[in-house]
């Protein structure tokens, strides 16, 4: 992928696209229209330098109509630089994007498109990456219960949760006794490519909460796009960004699969670039799609409360408690949005939280998550007059080629 290319870059609105939206927000700038490659998953997202509030939106052509404007959300970083998420496409023909706001268009603002070619095994990976719940023998771990004698003991303010000598007791069971770890496809099944990640993963003492996301694009994906689109995010991420590599911990499909994200072991409290100012000591895990008009399906929503439990185990910490992280009280199980300046991971998903909380801690207290139900996917696309064409920018490496 050549970093160097200005082909994406933002420009002042011109042409037929107004100055401002129909209700009435100002179009700050506006890019080409980029030209996709529509055999392969695409990935695209906005880089820029400067802190300005102003807000990215993106929209699809697919054989000829284009769809509705559509959010980005934009995130902070603790390396590289500043952009939105990754926003995946598949059998897309051409992308645009805009800024929307009275604060100006960033500087340097870049749309940078990472093509992610499908390859031949991803079909019999994602096949032998079926998804399914794990059982333990030994997941007899004692139910997290408070007495009236609560109130006489310390708040929970450790980083592995409550310090209270009873949930001190039930978080030394949880580490004591083993949580079955969920099925996971390795960096190497999705064809991460190593030779791209920038520094050795850094690890932290303990993972004292998760924090959950979502990637943004489109959720009609087919299950064997999931590896093509995993390389382009690792490819947005390190060469779009400037990350060390991608950029969370594990990722979730809308088929209920897990899939290794940054490397460094999954059973390691590896630090990623999630979320800004909270990486250390989270574990970040993100479900492909975007969720804000609709949950993810029951089998997603069931893997990430499986994953999502089985982790926190490893560091004692409680599903459905409190903890530490980064000097703040908060719950073990948070969103994005509740450490960032940002809506993600979408609100229906975020409306499934305490249901997840609660999945987690049965999964830690050998409880069967919830069974699965059939995804349905019923976006529509708003048609819009064509523009000019643009540019593509790159290509994804696969390291399995």
């Amino acid at each position: 992928m050549s970093s160097d290319r200005n082909d994406g870059d933002l420009a002042a609105p011109t042409g037929s696209v107004a100055a401002e939206t129909t209700d009435g927000i100002t179009i700050t700038a506006l890019s080409d229209v980029i030209d996709l490659p529509s055999a392969s998953p695409n990935v695209v997202g906005i880089t820029f330098d400067d802190d300005v509030r102003v807000e990215f939106e993106i929209r699809t052509q697919t054989n000829g109509r284009w769809s509705g404007w559509q959010h980005l959300h934009a995130s902070d970083t603790e390396e590289g630089s500043r952009g939105t998420d990754p926003y995946y496409t598949t059998d897309t023909d051409r992308i645009q994007s805009r800024v929307l706001g009275d604060g100006g268009s960033p500087a340097n603002a870049k749309v940078v498109s990472v093509a992610s070619k499908r390859h031949p095994g991803d079909s019999k990976l994602v096949a032998e990456n079926a998804p399914m719940s794990s059982e333990s023998t030994d997941r007899d771990v004692s139910q997290h219960a408070h007495s009236i004698d609560h109130a006489s003991v310390p708040p929970c303010t450790g980083t592995g949760g409550c310090t209270c000598p009873l949930c001190a007791a039930s978080a030394a069971n949880v580490a004591k006794n083993s949580v079955a770890q969920p099925e996971v496809a390795t960096r190497k099944d999705w064809g991460a490519s190593e030779k791209l990640v920038r520094n050795a993963p850094t690890i932290a003492d303990s993972v004292s909460a998760a924090v959950i996301h979502h990637t943004d694009g489109n959720n009609d994906y087919a299950a064997e796009d999931v590896p093509a689109i995993l390389r382009g995010i690792q490819s947005f991420h390190i060469t779009g960004r400037g990350w060390s590599d991608i950029g969370y911990n594990m990722l979730v499909d809308k088929y209920g699969r897990l899939w290794e994200g940054r490397a460094g072991g999954v059973k390691k409290a590896v630090v990623g670039a999630h979320a800004a100012g909270y990486n250390t000591g989270s574990f970040g895990i993100s479900v492909l799609g975007d969720y804000d008009k609709k949950a993810p399906p029951q089998r997603t929503l069931d893997a990430v409360a499986e994953a999502i439990g089985w982790k926190l185990s490893l560091s004692g910490v409680k599903a459905d408690g409190s903890t530490s992280l980064a000097g703040e009280e908060m719950k073990a199980i948070v969103g994005h949005r509740d450490v960032g300046q940002t809506s993600c991971p979408g609100d229906e998903f975020y409306a499934k939280f305490d249901s997840i909380r609660q999945a987690a801690d049965d999964y830690q207290t050998g409880n069967k998550a919830g069974a699965g139900e059939e995804y349905e996917n019923k976006d529509e696309s708003d048609r819009q007059p064509g523009l000019v064409p643009g540019v593509i920018d790159s290509n994804a490496r696969d390291a399995r080629t």
